[in-house]
């Protein structure tokens, strides 16, 4: 039978409780009190079982209801009448409905229909003598004892067993209210490490951008440098200064960074697409030959997809100058509809990297995860001895990445539509969905030679 743990101050709730009873239900002990049958002494066992019932009503349902059973066949058997014995049955039906398990609760219900019927047919019957049921006024007295007493019984246990079903369901809606509280506090939780997770990777997205480029550009303008001083020194002092320049930039961007893990605050300025001239310019004076070729009126972005817009033109422009053939002309196409824009960034590899793309690095998988934040496509492809980074990013308001996979916003990508953005860029097929969107991105970095 089921059990449950009770407090101190329960048991001894239930255990004075139980000592009150026993002691007004002492008095009919007293054979000059109340009427007794031949079975008199019955009544002892019958005391002890309704004050063990009330001991153990909370602590075994089950139990109590038995016991009270037992307690209400003893005092049917010593003879004696309803008195306050009774009510340990009124506490055993209660207890099994507040406390019980499912069946427990509806047999105690059934129990209490029996225990009203039999109580009200031993009232009338066997209470009253023989010979006075027989006259005819008795019988008529004993029909209304019997409608009287089966009424006041099964009202008694009914409302007993009801009472008792209503506690449950009081300590049902408790535990539903604390479960919920569980569980949006879980759930609060559970959103601030996802927002916690996706800042992290913002800012490690962001660090690597800066000192990729920063470093690339500081590397490439020493090694000028080296073949300049004692030949131009104009040259060789603009090199210079623009080695300064680009090393304080990059710490200022350093800085931010850290100030924004330190004191958690809000992101500050990011670069956006609009600055992309001022990139172009500087790659310029690095050595590399940029053919730049817009299709298409500019459209507005947001701040993310501006931002993702410029590091995927300043990660192709670096790596076509670590990796590339810096003598041949890098091909950036801006291809700009109503849906969104596109672009690709060509270029040649150099000799030393005929083979396989090393891998290991970062800068592609965060670019890739800045498009797919942005709700849009990224591929970086290899074929012969030319690499191609294109990507397409959506115009507009662009759906967070959190709440797409949370399902609490339906969104639909500009290229599963019929937005007239061109063919699919080489090696990308347009995704149906946003799911989609996100699985062909992780696949397709799973499927990448290599990051550069």
């Amino acid at each position: 039978m089921q059990r449950r743990r009770l407090r101190v101050h329960e048991w001894i709730v239930d255990i004075l409780g139980a000592l009150v009873l026993g002691l007004i239900s002492w008095a009919p002990l007293d054979p000059n009190f109340l009427p007794f049958g031949p079975f008199w002494w019955m009544y002892w066992p019958a005391l002890f079982l309704a004050v063990a019932t009330l001991v153990i009503r909370r602590w075994n349902p089950g139990l109590s209801l038995i016991l009270a059973s037992l307690s209400a066949i003893a005092q049917v058997v010593a003879g004696m009448p309803p008195f306050f014995i009774n009510f340990a049955q009124l506490f055993a039906v209660g207890a099994c409905a507040a406390y019980g398990g499912k069946k427990l609760r509806w047999v105690s219900f059934g129990a209490a229909l029996a225990g009203a019927l039999v109580a009200c047919l031993y009232t009338a019957f066997a209470l009253i003598p023989g010979d006075v049921r027989q006259d005819p006024e008795g019988a008529r007295q004993t029909a209304i004892i019997f409608v009287v007493s089966g009424a006041v019984y099964l009202t008694a246990l009914v409302c007993a067993w009801a009472l008792g079903y209503v506690r449950y369901l009081i300590d049902r809606s408790r535990e539903a209210e604390v479960a919920k509280r569980i569980a949006e506090i879980e759930g609060e939780h559970s959103h601030k490490l996802v927002d916690s997770e996706r800042e992290r990777g913002r800012i490690a997205r962001e660090m690597h951008d800066v000192l990729a480029h920063s470093l690339v550009v500081i590397a490439t303008l020493s090694d000028g440098a080296k073949y300049v001083i004692g030949k131009d020194d104009e040259d060789a002092k603009r090199t210079v200064a623009t080695i300064g320049e680009v090393s304080r930039d990059a710490l200022a961007d350093v800085r931010r960074l850290l100030a924004e893990l330190r004191h958690e605050q809000e992101a500050g300025p990011a670069a956006t697409f609009d600055e992309r001239d001022s990139l172009y310019e500087r790659f310029t004076e690095l050595g590399l030959t940029i053919e730049r070729k817009v299709v298409g009126a500019a459209k507005p972005l947001t701040p993310g997809a501006s931002l993702a817009a410029y590091r995927v033109v300043q990660e192709g422009l670096t790596n076509a100058l670590r990796h590339g053939d810096v003598g041949v002309t890098v091909h950036v196409l801006e291809r700009w509809s109503s849906a969104g824009l596109e672009l690709e960034i060509r270029n040649r590899c150099g000799e030393e990297k005929d083979h396989a793309l090393p891998s290991g690095g970062h800068g592609l998988n965060g670019l890739r995860e800045r498009v797919l934040l942005e709700a849009g496509r990224f591929g970086a492809s290899r074929a012969g001895n030319e690499f191609l980074l294109s990507a397409a990013i959506p115009v507009g308001q662009a759906q967070n990445l959190g709440d797409r996979l949370r399902g609490t916003h339906r969104v639909d990508t500009p290229w599963s539509l019929s937005s007239g953005l061109g063919d699919p860029l080489p090696g990308l097929a347009r995704p149906s969905s946003p799911a989609q969107t996100i699985e062909s991105g992780i696949d397709e970095g799973a499927r990448t030679t290599g990051e550069r």
